[in-house]
């Protein structure tokens, strides 16, 4: 893995070497300080 300074953030770049999905569990991304689902765009209350 790599570091970086990106200034105000650490950027750390690697590879993957394994993955795993649960098709049971709904993902999820992380934008304007709320967790979104992928499914409608829209905050998870």
């Amino acid at each position: 893995m790599k570091t970086f300074d990106g200034g105000s953030h650490i950027i750390h770049l690697g590879e993957v070497v394994a993955a795993h999905a649960d098709e049971l569990q709904r993902p999820l991304i992380f934008y304007q300080s709320r967790y979104m689902g992928l499914d409608s765009l829209r905050p998870l209350e």
